[in-house]
């Protein structure tokens, strides 16, 4: 007769690597969150730069930083130290 398979024998690997990933969340998080940051930041400081009037640049630049706003959105949602996932 065949083995048959036992879900309870796997479950504390399971809740062990539930664990490991919920301590490795915030951590990665941040270490997105930083990087995004600056790319915003530098993004808005060119857009407003009365320097730069090429409108090509400016569409690019208006991109990356729709972009960075996005993606942080995304890391809001995926942070568990924030109010809205609390």
């Amino acid at each position: 007769m065949g083995a048959t398979y036992d879900p309870i024998k796997y479950m504390p690997k399971s809740l062990d690597e539930l664990k490991k990933l919920k301590k490795l969340e915030p951590l990665v998080v941040h270490k997105l969150r930083t990087p995004l940051t600056t790319i915003r930041m530098y993004s808005e400081a060119l857009l407003t730069d009365e320097h730069i009037t090429d409108p090509t640049v400016k569409d690019y630049l208006k991109e990356i930083h729709d972009a960075s706003l996005r993606m942080g959105d995304v890391l809001t949602i995926l942070d568990p130290t924030t109010d809205q996932n609390k």
